[in-house]
């Protein structure tokens, strides 16, 4: 790796490749000058030691490659040469094969309906399948070019394959859509727009651009000017792949940031940043709802703010795979001691009553509870493996536990005897039978999801928590009595609750945690892929499965200032679930890297702190 900017890697280009090749000039076609221009300038792009680097030996051109062997030498020449990233980039007519999901990439010579006279996409996927490289990158700009994403491979496999091999592939047009190339254009629309985005920069992006990031990007500029809409085939850690330097990224100004307030603006120097926010968060008198707790030296802490809940796995920039997270059904049920399982009747009778006379109520869905969980790495990556066992329980066993400050007839509580004597990690199941996942929405125009629970709820009612939110069904997850997956629990809930289905956005677990209370949970990310903040509140006037769950929803700047901003207001800084901080502090660390978000965030709590003696 090269550069290593706030989190994210650049990979090292001496140990990448690149293959740019370019049909510009057909026998039975019509030509495509500008094409001729995309590979050059694109090359001139990959090279620029500004933007990467990679150098001129390790990029190979094919201009008006003559034959399919040509093609495909050169690609397998540079797959098993790249140890770092694969870049490949085709750029030409595309056709549709002898079957609806076939793409043909065309030859100087091609015929349609001549198998012999074309390139199948099909022969190209093989070779990058056989590539060792750790991150792959597939630019395609030609008609139909859309087959290379939900081709014969099938969507659901080719999504596998780009999560294990970190693999991203982008588009010029749909499945079944033409690209277009401007008659006297410099460039086709799609690589013109690409290139646009990669020597310009992003604006307010970080350093490093992923290639979803990217993506976005181009496909902002390209529906601007009413073009064809570009696809990406990824899922999870694809869209993560930072090949280029944002150049139009300006690291902030600690000195302009306070400069606003004249009674800071002269102790603002870069040497005295750090002890001025040493000293304003020391001096800041805020709740703390840690206070009393036996692991509170692990609470989650964000600035002078804790939160009661433990982060034991996960930083926010390495993803946990949905293959690394298993779950262990034991098929047994929990046992209750008797105190509690009189304190669940009590509740059942209550409940029932509630319904008898037409009342809200608490119905009880069957759950797990969590017997033990084990956390291992990878052998080779050192990447966290999970394993979690569960055991059989229900919502009703849930609440009855949770009534953690009641007096036993001893006088002890169900926190004193279980909880606070014991390592999160060794506490009886029946007190841990709820595991949530929580997910961080961010929409196509960078705008993170903030929901307000509902008051029907039976957890945190009238609270600010997380986008969405599901806990793990023994009913719905476990279908046919298959072992839960994750993953499908965290997808499940961003249906229900925000109408939102998985091909629209990627999602990545980040973290794993334990609150106050024992309750277990899942942190993810799910980014957007093209609908907006408006798009989806648009979407949401129209119905949701859930929507009692939330009350509102409030869109803000995914940016560490502005989220810090939010969630530590001083209207809300005291109605936030638990879970919640952790979540967003990792998704905009996934995002910006540590440094940032920690820099960032400094001059938030500041901002806010200033803000409340001003008052």
């Amino acid at each position: 790796m090269t550069d290593t900017l706030y989190g994210a890697q650049q990979p090292d280009p001496k140990a990448s490749r690149a293959v740019l090749i370019g049909v510009h000039d057909f026998a039975h076609m019509p030509d495509l000058p500008a094409v001729h221009n995309n590979i050059f300038d694109l090359k001139r792009v990959l090279t620029d030691p500004q933007l990467w680097g990679i150098p001129e030996g390790n990029c190979t051109l094919l201009p008006q490659p003559a034959t399919v062997r040509d093609v495909l030498q050169a690609i397998r020449q540079a797959a098993r040469e790249a140890t770092d990233a694969l870049l490949l980039y085709y750029a030409g007519h595309g056709l549709i094969g002898h079957s609806d999901d076939e793409l043909w990439l065309s030859l100087p010579d091609t015929e349609e309906g001549h198998i012999e006279t074309v390139v199948p996409y099909d022969w190209i996927a093989h070779e990058l399948r056989e590539c060792k490289a750790v991150r792959k990158v597939v630019l395609l700009d030609c008609c139909f070019s859309g087959r290379a994403v939900t081709g014969s491979m099938g969507p659901e496999e080719l999504a596998n394959w780009a999560l294990v091999r970190g693999t991203f592939v982008m588009t010029s047009s749909a499945a079944h859509k033409i690209s277009t190339a401007p008659t006297g254009a410099t460039h086709t629309a799609f690589t013109g727009a690409l290139l646009q985005v990669l020597k310009e920069g992003i604006p307010g992006a970080p350093p490093l651009l992923d290639m979803m990031t990217i993506f976005r990007e181009v496909n902002s500029r390209l529906k601007a000017n009413g073009l064809p809409s570009p696809e990406q085939g990824n899922r999870g850690l694809g869209g993560s792949i930072t090949l280029f330097r944002n150049r139009a990224y300006t690291r902030p100004s600690q000195i302009t940031a306070l400069a606003s307030s004249d009674q800071t603006a002269g102790s603002t120097a870069e040497e005295d940043f750090p002890e001025k926010v040493a000293t304003a968060l020391q001096e800041w008198q805020v709740e703390d709802p840690t206070a009393g707790w036996a692991w509170r030296d692990e609470a989650f802490r964000w600035g002078p703010f804790w939160a009661p809940v433990i982060i034991v796995e996960g930083d926010g920039a390495n993803i946990i795979r949905e293959e690394d997270v298993h779950i262990i059904v034991s098929h047994q049920s929990i046992k209750l001691p008797p105190e509690i399982q009189a304190w669940r009747q009590e509740i059942e009778e209550e409940q029932r009553a509630r319904r008898e006379r037409g009342e809200d109520y608490f119905w009880n869905g069957n759950r797990y509870a969590i017997d033990n969980i084990v956390i291992s790495r990878h052998p080779v990556t050192e990447a966290p493996i999970i394993t979690i066992r569960v055991k059989n329980s229900d919502y009703y066993s849930f609440l009855a536990a949770q009534q953690l400050e009641r007096e036993f007839a001893d006088g002890t509580t169900p926190r004193s005897r279980y909880l606070d004597p014991n390592d999160p990690l060794d506490v009886p199941a029946f007190m841990s039978s709820s595991f949530g996942t929580n997910i961080a929405v961010v929409t196509a125009d960078n705008k993170i999801i903030f929901s307000r629970r509902g008051r029907a709820v039976g957890s945190h009612p009238g609270f600010w928590n997380s986008s969405a939110n599901e806990a793990l069904s023994r009913d719905i997850d476990s279908q046919a009595r298959n072992a839960p997956n994750i993953y499908d629990v965290a997808r499940r809930g961003v249906r229900e609750e925000l109408a939102l289905e998985k091909s629209e956005y990627d999602l990545a677990m980040l973290g794993l945690t334990v609150d106050r209370r024992n309750q277990w949970g899942a942190l993810f990310i799910a980014e957007l892929h093209t609908l907006t903040g408006d798009e989806f509140r648009a979407r949401r006037s129209r119905g949701v499965a859930d929507k009692f769950e939330h009350a509102e929803h409030q869109l803000i700047p995914f940016n560490p200032q502005d989220v810090v901003s939010f969630i530590y207001d001083r209207e809300r800084r005291n109605l936030w679930a638990p879970t919640a901080p952790a979540l967003f502090y990792l998704s905009l660390v996934n995002r910006y890297g540590r440094t940032i978000v920690e820099y960032e965030s400094n001059l938030a709590f500041l901002k806010l702190k200033e803000k409340e003696k001003n008052k």
